[in-house]
């Protein structure tokens, strides 16, 4: 780093000045609201959950600036980014944390680490494979992953404070921005401030790839000058914790981290954020055992793709090495996923080779935990309304033993699929229908017995099934058949629903509605023409998720094999994603 004042700030004693704001975080009060018990006569299931979570990316860094230039020319002056809001000051050091911190487990607790690449090129001259900036590519990798969204052009970059939907917090902090494929991504802060005198406590949680973060901070402003104090850990491993201070001065605004674990400190950073002529800089700083490393990055803005530019120094005893490394996105076919590639120039030498691109705007979304599950309805669904067969999951005939039909209804329980297989017989009572049967899920029998109401080719069944060793765990079935169709079941266990799906079929319009750890509903138009089947939108919402986004079912022809496969696109946030259930 250029300017050396940073290696004069002085170090914070984080646990002695952390105050203890994590029995204000009520965790336990964080529930899903469940759908109300419904009458079987009532048309549509009442459970339309109002918990919403964070998403599962995570936005690293959050700075204000004016345009990207071209080329990787550093202009000479500099200016400090400005952080005038708390809210700003907060997310900064909070996003940035638990993205280091997310990088730093899912690498063994290893920030820094000492690396030996594998080369997929080398061309140089005198060329040396020794190069003391070989050791430090994975930190600098972790880096990456966590910075890669802040470069923005500051009209792209949102900011919103709103009220909290989450039971426990008050604000919900949501920032959007653009990585280096230009693909936006949002991220979610849910938060508590309280005043403690002239400083500011804030506490707050931020849910990335279904994992859960907690955070601590204080806040202390004294005229112009701002510090700040936080700690984040993931929920269930305090052990391993980032601590950040930030310093805000007039010109310059300085970050600090400290990985800890086990209340030793494993790893320091100095980073420090500044703006040249439109262009938004970060350096990054520490040490190691024998090697002080700096590294300058900036993103450049290409017609053909963003890349980030890196000038890096690093000292060891008497020896000096200076280069630059140019990164850029490739795609790694085997993955399905964007590598970086690193080119590292040093002198003459030029050598490339690519590393894990992990950012956590990258986490998976919600919706990819249950398209397999949810296309087991798709394919009935199909079926149906290309008049195959008159109900969903159809029923089967039974040759033997005391039960004439049997059908069998795919439930989800702890995010495992299991089956729930009726047995039943249809008892014909002058002009009344009785149902009655047995239930099989896991390990558990029920028996049920309920009404059936037939009109030619309409009817309507409802039925509920009990355990006869515990009336608290019990299964609800209902099935209507006119000009619309309905299948609606749940599943209780000591009276709480662990499970429910409502189906409802008008004409090509249908709805689906799931719950089991979240609420799913998908909405869609039946095509009956074209490799399109269905089009729409679907929603999942819960209490540590909120995704919304379109969703299209095909049919396509793999020439090669012969067959046909069912195919998923779907869009969240502007991000394509496609799935192949098997």
């Amino acid at each position: 780093m250029n300017d050396k004042d940073i290696k004069k700030i002085i170090k914070h004693d984080f646990s002695s000045n952390m105050p203890d704001v994590l029995s204000k975080i009520d965790l336990d009060s964080i529930e899903i609201k469940k759908p109300t018990r419904r009458s079987f006569k009532e048309r549509y299931l009442q459970n339309k959950f109002v918990l919403a979570g964070a998403l599962s990316a995570i936005l690293v860094l959050i700075m204000l600036f004016t345009g990207v230039g071209e080329g990787p020319n550093i202009p000479s002056d500099r200016t400090a980014i400005a952080f005038n809001q708390r809210e700003e000051i907060y997310a900064v050091s909070a996003v940035s944390a638990v993205s280091l911190l997310q990088q730093t487990l899912e690498n063994n607790n290893q920030l820094f680490q000492e690396y030996e690449p594998v080369f997929l090129s080398f061309t140089a001259v005198n060329a040396e494979n020794n190069r003391l900036i070989d050791n430090h590519i994975s930190t600098l990798n972790n880096f990456l992953n966590a910075t890669e969204p802040l470069l923005n052009n500051k009209e792209q970059l949102e900011f919103h404070v709103e009220a909290s939907e989450l039971v426990g917090y008050e604000k919900k902090l949501t920032f959007s921005s653009f990585d280096l494929r230009n693909i936006r991504v949002e991220q979610v802060i849910h938060f508590n401030e309280t005043l403690a005198g002239d400083d500011i406590v804030l506490d707050g949680i931020m849910i990335v790839a279904d994992k859960t973060y907690v955070m601590e901070a204080l806040i202390e402003i004294d005229g112009d000058d701002i510090e700040l104090e936080l700690n984040a850990y993931q929920l269930g491993n305090p052990e391993s914790s980032v601590h950040v201070y930030q310093e805000i001065r007039s010109d310059k605004q300085i970050f600090e981290y400290e990985l800890v674990r086990s209340g030793e400190t494993i790893f320091e950073s100095a980073l420090e954020m500044i703006q040249k002529e439109g262009y938004i800089i970060i350096e990054i700083e520490y040490e190691s055992e024998t090697e002080a490393v700096e590294f300058e990055i900036e993103r450049i803005q290409r017609d053909h793709g963003d890349i980030l530019y890196i000038n890096y120094e690093i000292e060891r005893d008497d020896e000096d090495e200076e280069g630059f490394i140019v990164v850029e996105l490739v795609f790694n076919a085997a993955t399905n996923a964007y590598d970086y590639r690193y080119t590292i120039t040093i002198d003459d030498d030029t050598y490339t080779y690519d590393k894990n691109r992990t950012t956590m705007v990258e986490a998976k979304i919600f919706f990819e935990n249950y398209y397999t599950f949810s296309h087991l309805y798709i394919l009935e669904i199909n079926d149906l309304l290309k008049a195959n067969t008159d109900r969903l999951f159809k029923q089967e005939t039974l040759s033997n033993g005391t039960y004439s039909y049997e059908r069998v209804l795919p439930i989800m329980i702890d995010g495992e699929r299991v089956h729930g297989v009726i047995q039943y017989n249809i008892i014909s009572d002058e002009d009344e229908y009785i149902f009655e049967g047995v239930l099989h899920i896991n390990d558990y029998s029920f028996t049920g017995e309920g009404s059936l109401e037939i009109d030619e080719d309409n009817y309507e069944l409802e039925v509920t099934f009990y355990d006869d060793q515990d009336e608290t765990h019990y299964f609800e079935f209902y099935e209507l058949h006119d000009d619309e169709y309905e299948l609606f079941y749940t599943y209780y266990i000591d009276d709480a629903l662990v499970f429910s799906l409502d189906i409802q079929i008008d004409h090509h319009q249908i709805f689906i509605e799931l719950y089991t750890e979240d609420a799913i509903s998908i909405d869609l138009t039946y095509n009956q023409t074209g490799s399109r089947l269905f089009s729409g939108t679907y929603e999942i919402e819960g209490a540590y998720v909120s995704e919304e986004g379109t969703l299209d079912i095909e049919v396509v022809y793999d020439e090669p094999n012969e067959q046909y496969y069912y195919q998923y696109n779907v869009r969240v946030n502007n991000r394509d994603f496609t799935f192949e259930p098997n």
